[in-house]
């Protein structure tokens, strides 16, 4: 994988860095795909239950090349086998395989956020668009919000909504509602 000719160890500074707020679930997914970029079995190498601290630790360890000695399940040292070769060559080449895992984690989280904010988007055609931003920008608001609003305000009309009028400020429902001829005293 890695360009052998700008082999290196990764800077323990970096490491730290991107380990800083990581949490356990991310350590875990970074172990196992460096393992998996060498063909070893994480669960046989690192075997039990581990802590987030632990996970970054060892991770730390494996990308800045101060692996000490493996053990495997069976208290089985790893040192000479392929699994121990496999990652003092992540070790070795800490320095590119950090900056890959970073990469594919920052695509893992980007492409979960765009998944998630796709899932609430509605689709209007252009002039939809135009008076929902016109509206909303009346009333100093953005359009998400202002439809929140409106549709709120259109969900309470029918009975069906309680507790909506504590959150919203009360300038901007009563605005809306005259706006849409909905000034009824039992909405405000």
């Amino acid at each position: 994988m890695p360009d052998n000719s700008a082999s290196s160890p990764a800077d323990p500074a970096k490491v730290s860095e991107w380990l800083k707020d990581a949490d356990e679930a991310q350590c875990r997914w970074a172990l196992g795909y460096l393992c998996n970029h060498v063909s070893v079995s994480f669960h046989e190498v690192f075997p039990g239950k581990h802590s987030r601290d632990e996970l970054a630790g060892m991770l730390e360890s494996l990308l800045c090349d101060v692996l000490g000695p493996i053990v495997s399940r069976d208290k089985t040292v790893w040192q000479g086998s392929p699994e121990g070769l496999a990652l003092q060559a992540i070790a070795r080449d800490g320095s590119a395989y950090l900056l890959k895992a970073r990469n594919v984690w920052s695509q893992r989280v980007n492409r979960a956020r765009k998944a998630a904010k796709a899932a609430n988007a509605i689709t209007v055609d252009a002039e939809t668009k135009r008076k929902i931003k016109a509206l909303a920008s009346e009333h100093s608001l953005k359009e998400d919000e202002f439809l929140s609003i409106v549709v709120d305000l259109l969900h309470e009309r029918r009975g069906s909504v309680e507790g909506i009028m504590r959150q919203r400020k009360a300038a901007k429902k009563a605005a809306i509602a005259s706006d849409l001829g909905l000034l009824d005293k039992s909405i405000l």
